[in-house]
């Protein structure tokens, strides 16, 4: 079982919430292109990570510290490959070479976070969260790292949730997770590190000056820029910064009028000479829609970005739309930058800009686990209730998502009172009124459930007290259930049913049910801690 779903739809950042809340043990699997990050939670703590965006070894950064010398590093490296046994650089360097366990925990702690912070640039993939009971050392074993933190000291996911939004808004990714000096020795085998590449060139070309100067001003925060309005000169100026051996990225308008009069898509010339000489950095912009223009741009992998239209900007709205544009325009670049070869496609990173301009991208079928979208905001006023019956409601709200029907019942010493309810009204009449009147004997299959202190799904098992519950929840018999104990000040205090009547399809995954049915019990324990702090207990 595992959580599911699309970065458009919840963010790295909510969803480490989401984990951290969970205090599940698991590997968080982001997908986005052909890059891939993974994230390994032991009891809601990151313990270990890993990003393709993020490729600094425990080597290099122990060196560029000043904690260990080449030559310790060299020798730790060559008793790594020559002992019969696969012992990790880390415990290497505590054990045999005497560096302090502390600076090793201190450098794969930096790595951890950084590896965490570079997959903040990922707004687009998909991500899954593979829920285990406990995770072995060989799940953790991550070589680019070469040592894992004790489960004991993995880092709170909502600090790294936190502060990888704060680098992204601020702008400060790529300073915190810039790469270390590289090690000199060339004697010293460390996983191979791509050089960095000199910073890019952004020319940007558009007969529109009011909105080159806005564009030039926006990007010149992260960028240096050549920017040209006259269509004349334009391939002349990409050509100069080429031939000067400059990594350009241009940005070109599709509309600007042709120099011999003759039309106004001056810009796609352009844009279709540059490809046809082998250029792949290459954003076209536009203001509207063109169907038969973009589709011979995806053949030669351009990829599109849609610019707002001059009429529409305004002195109140202008800051947020260019905002949108110019965070396409970034996400864009990075691709570009990141990926040697591009897929055919029509960029579009914000649901704004595609909504705008009803674009419809292909999409991997990813089905997102029921609930998940809206866990982190029930998780959010979970926090805030003040009474037990608010709980209730919640519980049973999340619930309806993602099952036909189902029922809370509150656990007395040999007894299940009924609670709330959704679902019943086309079984029985007065559904509430019936579920509030309702008492169960705590045995056969219910007692077993409790005593398991575990979920159940599966098919409803013959049992006298199970048959009971359905003859008054209208008669009919589902053919697979779904139970969860709520517990609170380490016992059950409740416990969820639910069925896929009427239609008996299948229920769908229930792990975010469960991860808040985990947080509501301990709602639970802190409503009554309060209750007898102000001494309302009796």
């Amino acid at each position: 079982m595992s959580l599911v779903g699309r970065l458009e739809d919840l963010g790295l950042g909510e969803i480490l919430q989401i984990v951290a809340l969970s205090g599940k043990s698991g590997i968080l699997h982001i997908k986005s292109q052909k890059r891939e990050g993974k994230i390994y939670f032991y009891k809601g703590k990151v313990v270990t990570a890993y990003s393709d965006a993020y490729r600094v070894n425990l080597g290099e950064i122990l060196i560029h510290k000043g904690y260990v010398t080449p030559d310790i590093l060299k020798k730790a490296l060559e008793y790594q490959k020559t002992s019969e046994k696969k012992y990790k650089l880390g415990w290497i360097l505590i054990n045999n070479f005497n560096i302090p366990k502390e600076k090793i925990e201190e450098c794969v702690t930096e790595l951890i976070e950084k590896s965490v912070f570079s997959l903040f640039y990922w707004h687009e993939g998909e991500f899954r969260f593979e829920l285990t009971d406990d995770i072995t050392e060989d799940d953790l074993t991550i070589d680019l790292l070469q040592y894992d933190l004790p489960k004991a000291k993995g880092l709170n996911p909502q600090f790294l949730a936190m502060e990888g939004s704060r680098l992204v808004d601020e702008g400060q990714i790529e300073t915190v997770i810039k790469e270390p000096e590289k090690i000199e020795d060339s004697s010293i085998e460390t996983p191979p590190v791509e050089e960095p590449l000199q910073k890019p060139i952004i020319l940007i070309i558009d007969d529109n000056t009011f909105f080159l100067n806005i564009t030039k001003k926006l990007l010149e925060q992260k960028y240096e820029v050549e920017t040209i309005d006259n269509i004349d000169k334009a391939y002349s100026k990409y050509s100069s910064l080429k031939n000067e051996g400059k990594r350009v990225f241009s940005i070109v308008s599709i509309f600007i009028p042709k120099p011999d009069g003759s039309g106004i898509l001056g810009g796609l010339d352009i844009i279709e000479k540059m490809a046809d000489e082998g250029e792949s950095n290459i954003i076209a912009i536009c203001e509207y829609s063109l169907p038969e223009i973009e589709e011979k741009l995806r053949a030669k992998k351009i990829n599109i970005i849609k610019k707002p239209k001059r009429g529409v900007l305004t002195k109140e709205n202008i800051t947020e739309q260019m905002g949108l544009f110019i965070k396409a325009l970034e996400a864009t670049i990075k691709e570009l930058d990141a990926s040697p070869v591009q897929k055919p496609q029509i960029t579009h990173w914000d649901k704004e800009l595609k909504e705008e301009f009803e674009i419809k991208e292909e999409q991997s079928k990813i089905i997102t686990t029921p609930g998940l979208t809206i866990l982190k905001s029930m998780i959010a006023e979970l926090g805030q209730v003040t009474s037990g019956n608010e709980i209730i409601l919640l519980i049973l709200r999340l619930a309806s998502e993602i099952m036909p029907r189902g029922v809370l019942f509150a656990i007395k010493t040999d007894t299940m009172q009924g609670l709330g309810q959704f679902g019943l009204e086309r079984f029985i009449d007065q559904p509430l009124k019936v579920v509030r009147n309702l008492t169960i004997s705590l045995k056969g299959f219910f007692k077993e459930v409790i005593n398991a202190n575990m979920p159940y799904k599966g098919t409803p098992l013959e049992d006298e007290n199970f048959d009971f519950l359905l003859n008054k929840l209208g008669g009919q018999r589902p053919t697979e259930v779904f139970f969860a104990p709520i517990i609170s000040g380490g016992k059950v205090v409740a416990l969820f049913y639910g069925d896929n009547l009427p239609d008996k399809e299948p229920i769908r995954d229930t792990d975010a049910l469960e991860i808040f049915l985990t947080q509501a019990g301990i709602t639970m324990e802190r409503l009554l801690l309060e209750k007898k702090a102000k001494g309302d207990f009796n």
